[in-house]
């Protein structure tokens, strides 16, 4: 009789929620920003597990846990795609809350064309054994690789057995894991390439779907052309082709 008691308040669930949604969590009454180019469109959004299973009406739905989001906006999670937060995490500082509360759920690492360790191989496990409340996403560093082949003498152009020897290390990272390239073509050892360098290191990434990521050059008050970078550091006065600027931030320097 026991058992039969059991049986039937288990149809009786079941019947309840027949032709019922369930979710793990859903998020209703929200101000959800899709992309799409709305302001925002009013909408509840059902998780099953770590996936947007629904957006749209879900007020008929069941859940696990349900989140009022009434007056607020719900977004997918942020993708930072400059940072320098690797030594962070391998140093065991990965809980990251500067990003988590602002919303970022994944960073983009090895920015500037170095990567933090070589090979990636070696930088994913490191990763994964530190710990971190981000996605990370890890890129091939162009100064890292033209550093591994050209050593001391990277103040020239590169050959092309040269560049042969980048490509390879680049296919390599990029099997490893790597989402792409990064360069930062004002910094050494990446000042002294040439375009034809550059471009044949990004077609590697190609053909994994890969991102090329380029540092921006002359963002100060001085062309990087004119001051090298992290080399010898010469001082504005010193540099041939400098001329002094009338405006009131350059007479700050002198």
């Amino acid at each position: 009789m026991r058992v039969l008691r059991v049986f039937l308040v288990l149809v009786s669930l079941a019947s309840s929620t027949s032709g019922q949604e369930v979710y793990d969590v859903v998020i209703r009454g929200g101000r959800v920003l899709d992309g799409s180019g709305n302001p925002f469109v009013k909408a509840d959004v059902g998780l099953r597990g770590d996936t947007v299973a629904a957006i749209g009406d879900l007020s008929k739905a069941s859940a696990a846990r349900i989140i009022d989001a009434a007056g607020k906006y719900v977004v997918p999670g942020f993708i930072a795609l400059h940072e320098h937060i690797d030594h962070d995490i391998l140093e065991g500082n990965g809980d990251l809350p500067n990003f988590t509360t602002q919303g970022f759920t994944t960073a983009v690492l090895n920015a500037d064309g170095r990567t933090a360790v070589w090979p990636v191989s070696r930088q994913r496990a490191e990763m994964e054994k530190a710990g971190s409340a981000l996605n990370v996403v890890m890129l091939v560093g162009h100064g890292t690789v033209r550093s591994r082949v050209m050593e001391d003498d990277f103040r020239r152009p590169a050959t092309a057995f040269e560049i042969a020897e980048m490509k390879a290390l680049v296919r390599e990272g990029m099997g490893e894991g790597a989402f792409g390239l990064s360069t930062g073509l004002e910094y050494v050892p990446m000042r002294y390439s040439t375009e034809e360098e550059v471009l044949e290191l990004a077609r590697e990434v190609a053909p994994f779907g890969g991102h090329y990521q380029a540092h921006l050059r002359s963002q100060g008050q001085y062309a990087k052309w004119q001051l090298p970078s992290y080399e010898e550091n010469p001082s504005p006065r010193s540099t041939p082709s400098w001329r002094p600027s009338r405006s009131r931030s350059s007479r700050a320097f002198r």
